[in-house]
């Protein structure tokens, strides 16, 4: 229990607290002795608060900045005691920028706190603890790792300290601020994007400039550019670039040599039409503005086409490591059908297909299906094949009730499993269930709705795939329990 003593600032709502532990997504939590307490607060009990920035073991000075009825958020004023595991900051937008909310915490403790976030969620959210295969995996590369980028345009950038002086130049192109949907910051340098992402983002806001191109306003609906999306293939060294654009231009048709000039590996630029107010970046027509429209990478012993709105793990490296895992949990596991759902590019169903008999995909992009049955075709992989339907209206139909599969993969989106997917799986009663997960607590909540129907979590393998940011990966194999 902490020592209480006096505050080091009159302001009533300025208090000091030390940080208990990391909440899934990066932030410190502290506890405040009572909601009007100006000293020291009590670890073991009081309101919960919510300090981005403060790490583990820290006393820190903060002021409120905003109160619910269960817990308060915090703005960090002043490290008071630091973590001996913090460290200098490795990004030049530390203060603008949240997607390396971990940055400042040795890699070793990111891995470690994110993996009792995962054990934490399991437990608390489905009450399950899992045995592990192994201990969490570290990601192979811990900067520059990521083969896909989306940068957002604005009409202009966010500052920190409040409007320039003078209007800067727009567009803006970079990052959006935490919280703010509308506030984007130019981007200078990453830590977690390559070189070529770095360099594609810097000449393309120099050609908007120049040509005098706007940026996408939502509010008016009015205006061109709205996203810059890079995608890498790690192990091949191509480069794909695509613009996400209100309405065809002609004039960006003269992007593509710039880029080329100063971009290594650049295969192609192209842009996709997104005509509706959502600010997505995504779009339902493409159009080849240079080069072609793909880039290849390599995965294990395979080699993948992919466009540039194809799902792909953005972590290329990390994912042999995740295929890796899933061939463990898998080994016992051979021949019969095998349904990939979320199957995005195909790349997990393909990498598994020689343990099993067919390989069947579903996946609701059409172009990401395409790739997928481009992928089985170069590789020669003849027993498996791929359907474009929602993944949830698909389950209920008569064609996957007449399957039969050994055994399932599903890899959703971050929000998990759509609950019309998850009540037709559990209708669906395959065998077991390879769940892979970018989010722990979604994770927790759909292993809780497949344990009510008798599924038992049999192995659970950690994998960080998003070194410095607050993002996890993990594998949970199920199984159907006698009396499922």
């Amino acid at each position: 229990m902490t020592k209480r003593s006096s505050i080091r600032s009159a302001e009533p709502e300025t208090m000091i607290v030390t940080i208990e532990t990391l909440a899934f997504g990066g932030e410190g939590i502290a506890r405040r002795a009572d909601t009007s307490d100006t000293s020291d607060a009590t670890a073991g009990g009081g309101k919960v608060c919510f300090v981005p920035g403060a790490l583990p073991g820290e006393r820190v000075l903060v002021r409120r900045s905003r109160a619910r009825a269960r817990y308060d958020r915090m703005e960090l004023l002043e490290v008071l005691e630091p973590s001996p595991h913090r460290r200098a900051p490795l990004c030049p937008h530390t203060d603008v920028c949240g997607g390396c909310s971990l940055q400042t915490l040795e890699y070793g403790e990111q891995l470690a706190a994110k993996a009792t976030q995962v054990r934490d969620l399991l437990g608390r959210i489905a009450g399950l603890t899992v045995p592990e295969s192994a201990a969490p995996l570290a990601s192979p590369r811990v900067v520059h790792y990521r083969n896909k980028m989306e940068f957002t345009f604005s009409p202009r950038a966010w500052h920190v300290a409040g409007p320039p002086l003078e209007p800067a130049p727009g567009p803006a192109l970079g990052l959006h601020v935490p919280g703010r949907f509308d506030a984007v910051f130019d981007l200078e340098a990453c830590v977690l994007a390559s070189e070529s992402a770095v360099a594609a983002c810097l000449e393309t806001q120099n050609f908007a400039r120049e040509l005098g191109l706007e940026a996408y306003r939502s509010r008016e609906d009015t205006g061109l550019l709205r996203h810059l999306i890079l995608r890498e293939g790690a192990n091949t060294g191509e480069v794909l670039v695509a613009l996400v654009v209100r309405e065809d231009d002609e004039r960006l048709t003269a992007l593509g040599p710039r880029l080329a000039a100063r971009i290594d590996g650049l295969v192609g630029l192209v842009s996709i039409v997104n005509d509706r107010k959502a600010t997505v970046a995504r779009g339902e027509r493409e159009r080849l503005l240079w080069g072609r429209n793909y880039f290849t990478e390599r995965l294990g012993s395979l080699e993948f086409r992919l466009h540039a709105q194809s799902f792909f793990q953005t972590n290329t490296l990390g994912a042999e490591e995740l295929v890796s895992v899933l061939e463990k949990l898998l080994a016992g596991r051979r021949g019969g059908r095998l349904l990939d759902l979320y199957c995005g590019a195909g790349a997990l169903g393909l990498l598994l297909a020689g343990q099993f008999d067919e390989v069947i995909g579903v996946e609701q992009i059409e172009s990401a299906v395409q790739d997928a049955e481009s992928n089985a075709a170069r590789n020669g992989i003849t027993h498996a094949r791929f359907l474009r339907a929602d993944v949830e209206t698909w389950l209920q139909g008569e064609e996957a009730a007449a399957l039969l599969p050994c055994g399932v993969i599903v890899d959703p989106p971050r929000a998990g499993l759509h609950p019309k997917a998850l009540q037709a799986l559990r209708r669906f009663r395959p065998p077991w269930i390879a769940y892979v997960s970018c989010n722990p607590s979604t994770l927790a909540r759909d292993a809780a709705g497949l344990a009510e129907e008798g599924y038992v979590a049999e192995r659970l393998q950690i994998i960080d795939l998003f070194p410095h940011t607050a993002h996890v990966e993990s594998v949970l194999l199920f199984s159907r329990g006698s009396t499922g």
